[in-house]
């Protein structure tokens, strides 16, 4: 269930994960920049929530930072810079957040719906193929998913 996710502990990363995406999802639907430092201040916030608060702090939390950067890079990459550095970010801090089996889910979930929009927007007249749409509100969209449905999407894995 949704309420069982939010405990005491992880309202303070839900309330740094609406925060941040909310500020995100802004800034890329009306400038098309992803500030460096809300991502910054995000993953500052995690750190000091994991390791003062919950105390869950571990490593791993970096292997994840890494994993969510290098992946949208490689990405970013080989899409011609279609991918900008602020969503290689993003991902950085969401794969902390979330871990990477919720991570994978979420990009999916993000990927699935930024497709479906582009396509009805193509479809309607409303872009040129040749355009590109803000990604971070789909990516906002997928991480908000994938957090108050980690439970249930991390048992898909197991079974």
């Amino acid at each position: 269930m949704v309420i069982n996710r939010i405990n005491n502990y992880n309202i303070f990363e839900l309330i740094i994960l609406l925060v941040s995406l909310t500020v995100v999802t802004y800034f890329d639907i009306k400038k098309r920049i992803v500030p460096d430092i809300m991502i910054i201040i995000s993953i500052m916030l995690l750190v000091i929530v994991r390791f003062f608060i919950e105390k869950t702090f571990s490593f791993w939390i970096f292997v994840d930072l890494s994993t969510g950067f290098l992946v949208f890079f490689l990405l970013r990459i080989f899409s011609n810079r279609r991918l900008g550095m602020g969503d290689v970010k993003l991902s950085a801090f969401l794969a902390a957040l979330l871990g990477i089996p919720v991570w994978i889910f979420s990009m999916l979930i993000a990927s699935s719906s930024g497709i479906i929009i582009f396509l009805l927007m193509l479809l309607f007249g409303k872009i040129r193929k040749e355009e590109s749409i803000a990604f971070a509100p789909f990516i906002s969209f997928g991480a908000a998913v994938g957090f108050l449905f980690s439970p249930e999407i991390l048992k898909l894995y197991i079974i």
